[in-house]
This record gives C-alpha cells, structure tokens and sequence, in this order.
C-alpha cells in the first residue's frame, strides 16, 4: 500500500508504543520508515530493531530542532512522501495543581510540536508550487481523551482536542493543494511500560487492564501497537484518497458503549 514512499513518523524511538506499531506496519506495507525520536540510545534500539528504517535524532518541540530533523531526513531519502505526528507526553494531575512547567511542556510536545512538524513538512512537499505533485498525506497520532476524559487528564484531553481541531482545519485548508491530513485516536494501547502509569490510581494495573478489556471495550481484545499502525498506513494510502478531516478511533469500542458489559 505504500512501496516506496517515506514515512517520517515522530517519537517513534525506542521498541514499544504506538510509534512502533506504526513503523511495523510502514514497513509491511513496503514503506521506507525514517523514525524520529530525542534519545540516541532508543534510536539506535529501533535500527537494530528495523534496519531497513533510517533514523533522524531531534526534538519536534523545538522549531530550529525540526528544521534540521527535515534537513537530515531529505539528505537520506530525498522526498519526504508522508508524515506521522506521533510524537506526544501524557500529563495525569488535578489541573489546579499543575504548574505552568507541566502546561507548557504537555502542549509544547503534544500540539506545538505537531503544528511545528506539519509546517515544516508542508513547506517541504509544496515548495513553491500551489498543489503537490504525486501522493502527500499527513496522518496526527490524538487520542480518545479527544474526545471524552476522566479525571485528572484535564490538560491532556484539551491538549488532544486541539490535535483533532488542527488535523480538520489543515485539511480544509490544503485539500485543494492535494494534500490529505487525518487523525487516529486510539483508546488504551498495550505496552508493559503502560503498568507503571496505571499505578496512579490503582494497586493492581494487571486487575485494572483486564477489567477494561472484558467490561469496557465492546471487543474484548488487547489493542496492540500494530493495529494503529495498520489504520495509519490505510489513511495514509490510496485506499483512503477520499477521505480528510478524519479523526479514527481504534479503541475496541469503548467510547461506544453506552454502559459497562457487566452493567446488565
């Protein structure tokens, strides 16, 4: 679905997450994966871990930082075809006692960060033309915090909410450009990492994970990063040459229900 085109996917470092899912799928769709991330150390673990994959250092939070992730990015592979905006920071903390430290990093990461990686990315395919030539999508990484909440992620979900506001309104705006830009909100991703997180408000993440898969999700399976991954690489295809503005939930189904499975 994508051999041969670039990817550039963010905060893909490392060998777990959704970045990973979704570098597993460029890759098994015949894409040429260019896999960003801040440490060096879980950098070089994603290229022994994708070979084929080249890597490209830096911090999509800092402006001078992204011109130059671009700058090393088209040195190795020329055009830049697709961007994944993945890179993101969670916040889990009553927003009364978060400082103004915790605010400005969340949305410098999670939307500054994603409109500095669009800009750049945009002025790279459009150059001085008004309309791409060949194939250019965008896909941003949000989550179903979105678009529903729970306590103590009030930062984060406004921070999220503003992804899926700036993934329809680019998308509106360079439609005529061909250029597509959607979203992917995916619910609870499994990942070992995730366990330490969970232990924020509760003793027994295993308990806790388990109950959400069997009473919360309308699938009762664990969401693995390559489901995510397989979306991205949809909407990012000429499968999906119709479709802009998305935002696709890929949560098992449980922004769906109305009540818990074991509710009746």
């Amino acid at each position: 679905m994508l051999s041969n085109r670039s990817v550039l996917v963010t905060g893909a470092a490392g060998t777990s997450g959704v970045g990973f899912g979704v570098v597993q799928a460029v890759i098994e769709a015949g894409g040429r994966p260019i896999i960003n991330g801040r440490s060096a150390d879980r950098l070089a673990e994603a290229k022994e871990r994708f070979p084929s994959a080249e890597t490209v250092q830096g911090d999509i939070s800092d402006a001078a930082q992204v011109d130059r992730i671009f700058a090393e990015a088209v040195e190795k592979v020329g055009q830049v075809d697709f961007l994944v905006n993945n890179a993101g920071i969670g916040l889990h903390k009553a927003p009364h006692l978060c400082e103004e430290a915790d605010f400005d990093r969340l949305i410098g990461v999670d939307f500054r960060g994603a409109w500095l990686m669009a800009r750049a990315w945009l002025r790279h395919v459009l150059g001085d033309r008004e309309r791409v030539e060949g194939a250019a999508a965008m896909v941003n990484i949000s989550s179903i915090h979105g678009q529903k909440t729970m306590p103590g992620y009030g930062l984060y979900a406004a921070a999220k909410g503003g992804v899926d506001a700036l993934t329809r309104s680019l998308a509106v705006h360079y439609g005529r450009q061909g250029i597509r830009v959607n979203g992917v909100a995916p619910g609870y991703v499994h990942s070992e990492q995730n366990y330490d997180l969970i232990r924020n408000w509760t003793d027994n993440p295993e308990g806790w994970v388990d109950d959400l898969i069997r009473n919360h999700q309308a699938v009762p399976e664990l969401i693995e990063p390559i489901d995510v991954g397989r979306v991205v690489v949809f909407l990012l295809s000429d499968s999906a040459r119709a479709m802009t503005g998305q935002t696709l939930t890929v949560d098992g189904g449980s922004t769906t229900l109305l009540y818990p499975m074991n509710f009746v």
